[in-house]
């Protein structure tokens, strides 16, 4: 994805305010979701029932019981299960009536058993339909639920005896045979699995199951360009394997095979496709195949849930919200509109909204696997490694091998300074996706190297490496083009201006007038202490947004305001926040910088009248509540503290770490013993934030305290012992290996667990 969420190093203090959210977040969603069992809420398969009128079903109506008709009966309650879209409540008030008047009825019973797993009730649902099919073991609509049941449990080989079961009852069936292909996915018998399907789609052409499944089994296999290839030759009606080709099914019938699709099906293959080429790394051409998708089937929901979590590229964060808000509108019982609802949320820094909405995922569907991804996203761009390790290890464990777990799970090694671990992730993770991306592999090694192991020579190979082979397959965009600006940055760390200039260039030549681009270029300046070369950079883009007359954001300075507050270079910070104040006098955010400038030079009657200004504004600033609380309690005011931590509470469910917060302050002002006190306080609540202070612009003043040189190193060891994790790990697969769920949180090892 386009690095719509990188701004946890650009944002600066903003950014690091929201991590007051995930001290209570990670104890609701590794505590309390755990200690719930994360109470099941997910709907009954829209595929259930198949038979009697399902998506891909022949439409074979079976007759009711005696003396139920009307529209507010058992076919009513039929449907919503079998489309996903039922009121729990409604549906007893229909079933349990009948259940009274013909409680053996086996038609009946099979309903109970799909309301009952619609309640979260697992094991009752599945004793029901082991109770039908003691009587009768092969009652197809009952070894139908069960087999979904077990399949979305990831207890893959019971669904698989369920399954051949299934087939015994009609080997020939469209939608059994489906069934057993979507069980042996899961079971990875891809070989086995493939001539089935496709003896599906030359026999029926005309039904879309058979497709998506043949499209699945390339993702799950990771044969992403024969997934390409065989959609879009479905998509042009060129599909046929003369192999497989029978006069079975609907063969027989007379097709203009390029409109053999209704455009509701069309739009779920050109959706497909689109994840296909979204996972190349494509992202403007992805945007293109889920417009296209929408245009054909507006409600086609995943087609809008990816659009809007691709930033419907050129990233447009209002069309972004736009699609979320329509996914969810469209169908809330799937998982897609949630993950995109709290990624547009924390795009447009509702970070706590973000946050709960994908609580409320893990909720509704626990094993929704980008649920725990994203949290382990978020989590990292605020600094909460140990939060973004337990989501990414949950994910992983999940989902064994998981790209997004494995890379996710490399980032919080880098940092846990666990190199090796965060190398052999890397190179697991570069194998479960497409060639080209090979590339950001050896990226994300070189900015291991440069940022936090210092060996430039290593970093300089890595970029390298990642441009030449990206290069190669024409791909110039976002990977290849943070390598070179890392590459200019290695060349300002020796002095080479002439060297960084001409990798800078380059790469705006690549993407030219991207923010992005300017935005991590002037970055790495600043890092190196540039000031001068930044001032151009800066000067360059401010030139180039008025030429193409678009609005420059106050908070493009008030990034760079802040890089220099850290760097104690006040005089430059304030002249900063003074063109924030030309290009947006409006923002409330510019009085939150003023009142930390003004509290770093020790003006705290200033800080407080720019913190009051700032809340005005915008009374969701809890950094400012926070920063009104720390002048209140040094001035032993007590009550008033009180009350201002409690505001930020508010904000964000939790006071959060105010420790490692009150070190951050005082070491921007220089208060140097207070600030390794409060540290220390920090550290030992959470042993993580050794990770954070380690890398730390403001506590680059402190470093050479023995803390640092001596207590330090010892807690960073204590991070990367990865022993309690691993054997976590094990416990909890076996935990969703036995019931298809979890009972306890993941552990990092930290004592504050």
């Amino acid at each position: 994805m386009k690095d719509l969420l990188k701004t946890g190093q650009d944002r600066g203090i903003y950014k690091s305010v929201a991590a007051i959210v995930a001290i209570l977040l990670a104890v609701i969603l590794f505590t309390g979701c755990a200690r719930m069992g994360c109470n099941r809420e997910k709907p009954v398969s829209k595929e259930f029932s198949s038979r009697d009128g399902g998506k891909d079903g022949s439409n074979v109506n079976r007759p009711a019981p005696e003396g139920l008709t009307g529209p507010n009966s058992l076919e009513e309650l039929k449907k919503g299960l079998a489309e996903g879209d039922v009121n729990i409540e409604k549906g007893w008030e229909i079933l349990n009536p009948l259940l009274k008047r013909n409680p053996k009825d086996i038609n009946l019973m099979v309903l109970q058993a799909g309301l009952t797993w619609q309640e979260n009730k697992l094991e009752e649902a599945l004793r029901l339909l082991d109770d039908i099919l003691k009587k009768n073991p092969l009652n197809p609509e009952a070894l139908d639920l069960k087999t979904r049941i077990l399949l979305d449990q990831f207890r893959n080989r019971e669904a698989m005896e369920t399954a051949n079961q299934l087939m015994k009852v009609d080997p020939g069936s469209y939608e059994y045979q489906l069934l057993k292909a979507k069980v042996m996915i899961k079971n990875k018998e891809y070989d086995q699995v493939e001539g089935l399907l496709k003896t599906l789609v030359n026999n029926y052409p005309v039904r879309i199951g058979a497709y998506l499944e043949l499209a699945e089994l390339y993702d799950a296999s990771g044969q992403t360009d024969r997934g390409i290839e065989f959609v879009r030759k479905s998509l042009q009606g060129q599909w046929e394997d003369p192999n497989n080709v029978s006069l079975q099914g609907d063969r027989g019938i007379e097709l203009n095979k390029k409109d053999q699709f209704s455009p509701k099906d069309k739009a779920s293959l050109i959706t497909r496709l689109g994840q296909f080429v979204e996972k190349q790394g494509n992202e403007e051409e992805s945007s293109r195949l889920y417009q296209v998708a929408i245009s054909l089937n507006p409600k086609d929901v995943k087609a809008q849930s990816r659009l809007s979590m691709t930033g419907v590229n050129p990233f447009d964060p209002i069309k972004m919200e736009s699609h979320a808000k329509k996914a969810m509108e469209y169908n809330k019982d799937e998982p897609d509109p949630y993950v995109a609802t709290a990624l547009y949320q924390w795009n447009d820094e509702m970070f706590t909204d973000a946050y709960m909405t994908l609580y409320e995922t893990m909720k509704k569907f626990p094993l929704e696997m980008r649920a725990y991804t994203q949290l382990g996203y978020f989590s990292y761009f605020i600094y909460q490694y140990k939060i973004s390790q337990k989501a990414y290890s949950y994910a992983n464990v999940l989902f064994p091998g998981d790209y997004d777990a494995l890379f996710g799970l490399s980032r919080v090694d880098t940092v846990r300074r666990d190199f090796a671990s965060a190398e052999e992730r890397l190179a697991a993770a570069s194998k479960k996706i497409p060639k080209h991306r090979y590339g950001e592999h050896y990226r994300k090694l070189g900015e291991m190297y440069l940022l936090h192991m210092r060996d430039y020579k290593k970093a300089r190979e890595n970029f390298l490496e990642s441009m030449k082979y990206v290069n190669e397959t024409g791909d110039l965009k976002d990977g290849p083009v943070m390598a070179m600006v890392f590459l200019g940055s290695i060349e300002l760390r020796n002095n080479n201006y002439e060297g960084a200039e001409k990798q800078f260039k380059t790469a705006l030549k690549t993407m030219p007038g991207d923010i992005n681009i300017y935005t991590k270029i002037i970055y790495e300046i600043l890092r190196n202490r540039k000031y001068d070369l930044a001032d151009k950079y800066i000067s360059e883009w401010e030139k180039l947004q008025t030429n193409m007359k678009i609005p420059i954001l106050s908070l493009f300075y008030l990034r760079y305001a802040h890089i220099f507050m850290m760097q104690g270079e006040l005089e430059r910070a304030e002249k900063m926040i003074e063109r924030a104040k030309i290009s947006d006098p409006e923002d409330p955010m510019i009085y939150n910088r003023l009142g930390l400038l003004s509290l770093i030079k020790g003006d705290k009657e200033k800080a407080k009248e720019y913190y009051k200004k700032c809340i005005k504004g915008y009374h969701n600033e809890s950094f400012s509540w926070f920063g009104l609380g720390l002048i209140a309690e040094e001035e032993g005011d007590k009550e008033e503290a009180e009350r201002c931590y409690t505001e930020a509470a508010k904000l964000f469910r939790s006071t959060g770490d105010l420790d490692y917060q009150k070190a951050w302050f005082y070491a921007v002002r220089n208060k140097n013993d207070e600030a390794v006190k409060a540290l220390k306080t920090s550290i030992n609540k959470d042993a993580f934030n050794a990770c954070r202070a380690y890398n730390e612009i403001a506590f680059d003043r402190i470093r050479n305290r023995p803390f640092f040189k001596n207590e330090l190193p010892v807690l960073l060891k204590q991070v990367k012992d990865r022993t309690q994790l691993v054997a976590e790990d094990i416990k909890f697969k076996e935990e969703v290996r036995r019931n298809g769920s979890y009972a306890k949180p993941l552990s990092s090892g930290d004592k504050s667990d």
